[in-house]
């Protein structure tokens, strides 16, 4: 879990889960790194980007050192809430992790669905992998014919998800802060994720476009850059928009309150 893009941890809530996982140098060359040199590996998990404070920490079992093997114990305490949370593997040449910095880190990003049996359904409602593949229909390679696999890995549906959740953070006036676990305006936010994955796409197509002829054909697969951005720009705007008179909204609620009287009770 290193490299290029950070790799997607699916959990569901609620659950007691124990997964096994491989950690490696370089993800395009899947090499795993050897871990002998690490005495201790925590797996940590931020609400945002920024949060001082681990939203969750647990002590993980090395497997197999020398193919960085590593497994991690979940309980049902642990897994409250669905959202994405941004996590990783900070590693240690200690026992202790609580008086010696880091030596080595791998980052990834933890998707918590939610759970059917879970007794907190109205507490959050984020959205999740399976809704925005469901929405662009790249939910299997049968549906796409020209690929034969699905456009969007993961990695870059959980990136996609966070950057809504940033922008409105960022945006002013600042309002309300929100984490990737409890943003609210569900339909607005599967927009903005859209049209961001819309967008990375178009930059791959124009990027990768080279039309060429062989044998009287000529084939310009990657020539989608325009449609892309013509779709992404339009869900863009939108959320945009959204931002705007959402904030207003919030921000004239503010204003307004009322004062107490005892002479009037």
């Amino acid at each position: 879990m290193s490299g290029y893009g950070w790799p997607v941890i699916n959990l569901v809530s609620d659950s007691k889960q124990i997964i096994d996982v491989t950690l490696y140098d370089n993800l395009c060359g899947e090499t795993p790194v050897s871990l002998s040199d690490y005495t201790s590996i925590d797996f940590v998990a931020k609400e945002r980007r920024g949060s001082v404070a681990d939203y969750l920490r647990k002590r993980v079992t090395v497997v197999d050192a020398a193919r960085g093997q590593v497994r991690i114990k979940f309980k049902p305490r642990d897994l409250k809430y669905s959202g994405m949370w941004l996590g990783g593997f900070v590693c240690y040449d200690s026992v202790s992790s609580e008086s010696e910095d880091p030596v080595a880190q791998f980052p990834c990003y933890l998707s918590i669905t939610r759970s059917l049996n879970s007794p907190m359904l109205d507490v959050n409602a984020p959205i999740s992998i399976p809704e925005v593949r469901l929405a662009m229909r790249d939910i299997c390679p049968a549906f796409n014919t020209l690929l034969e696999d699905v456009e969007f890995s993961d990695t870059e549906i959980a990136f996609a998800i966070t950057r809504p959740v940033d922008e409105w953070n960022d945006s002013p006036p600042e309002v309300r802060i929100y984490s990737y676990a409890t943003f609210e305006y569900r339909s607005a936010w599967l927009k903005a994720t859209i049209g961001y994955l819309l967008a990375s796409a178009a930059m791959h197509y124009a990027r990768n476009q080279l039309a060429y002829s062989a044998g009287g054909l000529t084939i310009d697969d990657k020539n989608k850059a325009n449609p892309y951005l013509v779709l992404s720009d339009k869900l863009l705007s939108e959320w945009k928009l959204f931002i705007g008179a959402k904030k207003r909204e919030i921000n004239m609620s503010l204003c307004c309150g009322v004062v107490g009287s005892r002479s009037f009770r």
